[in-house]
């Protein structure tokens, strides 16, 4: 089920809404890439500002950004401390002039710690990327929840599984981190998977008992090269339910980004909750 707007209770109340939001790093805003984007749109000097407005508006307890530079992490940091957040920042290796930001309500959200994966995705003759992960883990009356915010590097579709790079980023993920945790009450991957519902990628995350938050309800969140598709999710373990909330229709001819939205993706949004009867089989099995 989509729902427009998400009222939720905070995380001891088992609720929390949480938003994944790829924001366009001005370095990547190269007006040949945008022959349809209005000149103004795409300036960095407006959109700074619309992008902070914007995600200060999104109101979600935990917020997970991609393509964020220096700059701008510094800006929005600045802005949200102010109501209630703190931030989590890492800039991607191999002088990538971005990172991921992770920023929560520090008065719902209780970070027991948090950690940056640099991927080991290096092949033959193709060099490690610099592209990263940053896991947060948080403390909830059931137990430890991981949170990771990612934003996995582009690649052929064409390429069998083995050789592509964002497959062997999430494998990596995965093997070393989930299924080696035996510790976690519920895991969420979230960002920019540069991947499609039905690729490798999503079905690896499939396969290892994810689930898709937007399943049933999936909508484009992007349309680079006037293509308009869906790359950004909310995925994530038994023990949680989701229910997403419905975006805005965008097509291949939909300027990204415009006056009204200051990135070429749009925010995805979810609250998150304890999945029904959960909480009682737990309390059952330590009984």
């Amino acid at each position: 089920m989509c729902i427009t707007n998400a009222h939720c209770m905070l995380l001891e109340e088992q609720f929390f809404r949480l938003i994944s939001y790829n924001i366009l790093a001005n370095s990547y805003t190269n007006p040949e890439w945008y022959t349809h984007v209005n000149s103004e749109a795409l300036a960095w000097g407006a959109r700074r500002l619309a992008l902070t407005e914007r995600i200060k508006r999104l109101d979600a307890d935990v917020i997970c950004l991609q393509e964020v530079e220096e700059d701008a992490y510094t800006l929005i940091d600045f802005n949200l401390r102010k109501k209630g957040y703190t931030g989590v920042y890492a800039k991607k290796g191999c002088d990538k002039p971005d990172g991921c930001a992770t920023f929560f309500r520090h008065e719902v959200m209780h970070l027991l710690s948090n950690e940056v994966v640099y991927y080991s995705d290096e092949l033959h003759e193709v060099s490690r990327s610099g592209h990263l992960a940053i896991i947060c883990s948080f403390a909830s009356e059931l137990g430890v929840l991981r949170i990771i915010n990612t934003h996995l590097k582009w690649d052929g579709e064409e390429k069998p599984p083995e050789c592509h790079v964002g497959y062997r980023q999430i494998r990596e993920l995965i093997n070393k981190y989930v299924k080696a945790d035996r510790t976690t009450y519920a895991w969420i991957v979230c960002g920019d998977l540069n991947a499609q519902f039905n690729s490798p990628i999503v079905e690896a995350l499939i396969n290892n008992l994810f689930e898709d938050a937007y399943k049933g309800c999936e909508q484009n969140t992007c349309n680079p090269n006037r293509r308009a598709k869906r790359i950004d999710y909310i995925l994530y373990t038994a023990g949680l339910r989701a229910i997403p909330e419905r975006l805005k229709e965008i097509d291949d001819l939909t300027p990204l980004p415009s006056l009204n939205e200051p990135s070429d993706h749009l925010p995805i949004a979810a609250t998150l909750q304890v999945a029904p009867g959960y909480e009682q089989g737990l309390r059952e099995l330590t009984d």
